[in-house]
């Protein structure tokens, strides 16, 4: 499984399961994610504390999981 480019910055990624967006309705086995949009644990570092920020692992820093219509962040 490889992911693909949706347009700039974005690409999609194949999923085992059937996700679905709580603001759009779209279901797919794919997600999208870019490089602008990194999340720790679940929690986007744009809400993480500074200090805290500091203290964390890159390793454990990753892409949020969005839909690949509307690019919300509520998708399970």
């Amino acid at each position: 499984m490889t992911q693909t480019q949706l347009k700039e910055f974005w690409y999609k990624v194949p999923s085992d399961e059937i996700m679905k967006c709580d603001d759009c309705g779209h279901k797919s086995k794919e997600w999208a994610e870019c490089d602008n949009y990194l999340e720790y644990r679940g929690t986007p570092l744009s809400e993480i504390n500074k200090k805290f920020l500091k203290k964390i692992k890159q390793e454990d820093i990753c892409n949020q999981v969005r839909c690949p219509n509307c690019k919300s962040w509520f998708y399970f």
